[in-house]
């Protein structure tokens, strides 16, 4: 369609733009006007059909909003209803069947959305299970077959204080979880994560400087 979608994370809304420079709100504080504000917009997703995802950092959800303006809150801090709570979402991502993936940068997991509104968790910090852990994930992506990209970041980022691994985990359909990347608590920062239709992965890295 070529439109350009921006977020605002001071302004707490988005715009679309479309080819011709015509610029529209498509989402302000009051998040869907029921009481779930939008606040701390951090990351951005569009689908095929043109519906616009967005999560709030500091208000712990994440909306949809149609090409016909009509906005939903799909996630909020309850996370899955089972206890797995969202907490700083970061990262959203949309996939061909239109299933929606947010990770909880402090919650520390991921958060798999249907179209029918059903939410598992499909990380946490415990990993893959056998000593990776998951640590502030903050992008995510997925791929043409479902499966999942999230990135876990270590903790020279001023936000968070403690220990944590500089990694990034694939997690299939099926929930299968495997590390494809660690460097665990060397002194960087994983920041972005993208997939190619190959299935090979490109991670961006910030280096921490020290003044000596």
């Amino acid at each position: 369609m070529g439109n350009a979608y921006v977020i605002g994370s001071g302004s707490h809304n988005a715009f679309k733009i479309t080819p011709d420079g015509v610029i529209t709100e498509i989402i302000d504080s009051t998040g869907d006007g029921l009481g779930n504000t939008l606040n701390g917009p951090w990351d951005i997703a569009v689908d095929d059909s043109g519906n616009v995802y967005v999560t709030g950092f500091y208000s712990d959800n994440a909306f949809k909003i149609t090409p016909e303006g009509v906005i939903t809150e799909i996630i909020d801090s309850s996370g899955d209803g089972m206890g797995n709570p969202l907490d700083d979402p970061w990262g959203i991502a949309v996939d061909d069947s239109g299933n929606i993936y947010v990770t909880g940068s402090k919650s520390e997991n991921a958060f798999k959305i249907t179209p029918s509104g059903a939410i598992t968790t499909i990380i946490d910090s415990s990993g893959d299970g056998m000593g990776n852990t998951l640590n502030f994930p903050g992008d995510i992506t997925v791929d043409g077959l479902g499966n999942a990209y999230v990135i876990g970041r270590s903790t020279d980022d001023p936000e968070h204080t403690g220990t944590g691994h500089n990694n990034a985990f694939k997690i299939t359909p099926d929930g299968v979880i495997t590390v494809i990347f660690d460097i665990g608590n060397a002194f960087v920062g994983i920041h972005g994560i993208a997939v190619d239709n190959l299935g090979n992965g490109y991670i961006t890295v910030r280096v921490s400087q020290q003044r000596l």
